[in-house]
């Protein structure tokens, strides 16, 4: 996967996997640009040990219908484009969320 070297100044997104399926695979208008954005370096995917794995594992699912030559070329023109992260295992605390659910628990 790419370095953040050159690509610094770039916003970094965290993409779903099924759009980057998408992109990768589908020809619509939309992702072709969303495609085209990280291809010119318009802003950078963000990349973990689960999502990597978990887009390789889907690209391999028989609907699709893609040989191992072709899944290899479509994440060759996305993981190297993409900057590593890590990950938390359990997301952090969000006090606004929490308010919430104890409140729903409590009118019930």
């Amino acid at each position: 996967m790419g370095s953040t070297g050159s690509k610094s100044r770039s916003p970094r997104a965290v993409l779903d996997t099924n759009l980057i399926l998408s992109a990768l695979v589908f020809s619509a208008a939309t992702l072709v640009v969303l495609r085209r954005r990280w291809q010119s370096q318009r802003f950078i995917p963000l990349v973990s040990k689960a999502t990597a794995p978990e887009l390789v594992r889907v690209l391999g699912y028989p609907k699709f219908r893609l040989s191992a030559e072709e899944r290899e070329e479509l994440l060759s023109d996305y993981l190297p484009l993409c900057e590593s992260v890590s990950a938390p295992s359990v997301a952090p605390p969000n006090p606004e969320i929490a308010a919430t659910h104890s409140t729903c628990r409590s009118s019930n």
